[in-house]
């Protein structure tokens, strides 16, 4: 039919909280791919954030930068089906 078949995508997502387990509004959120390609995301005022559209069984880093918080940096790991 003609049609060629694209890789599959996943979102990447999560709730920043501060140490009393709230969410953390507008800290900025980095989520850097293995060819160190790197994208942004802020959080919203309960603190989740999202990434769309990220390849099936890519292995990411996120890492999140506060004004009032730190935070270290979390290794995602990605697999493919087989």
């Amino acid at each position: 039919d003609g049609t060629v078949p694209t890789a599959s995508s996943v979102f990447v997502g999560g709730r920043v909280l501060t140490n009393t387990d709230r969410g953390l509004a507008n800290a900025v959120v980095y989520l850097t791919d293995m060819q160190g390609n790197t994208r942004i995301a802020r959080t919203n005022p309960f603190g989740y954030y999202r990434f769309d559209d990220i390849a099936t069984g890519q292995t990411v880093l996120i890492s999140v930068t506060s004004k009032r918080y730190q935070f270290a940096p979390q290794l995602v790991l990605g697999s493919s089906a087989t």
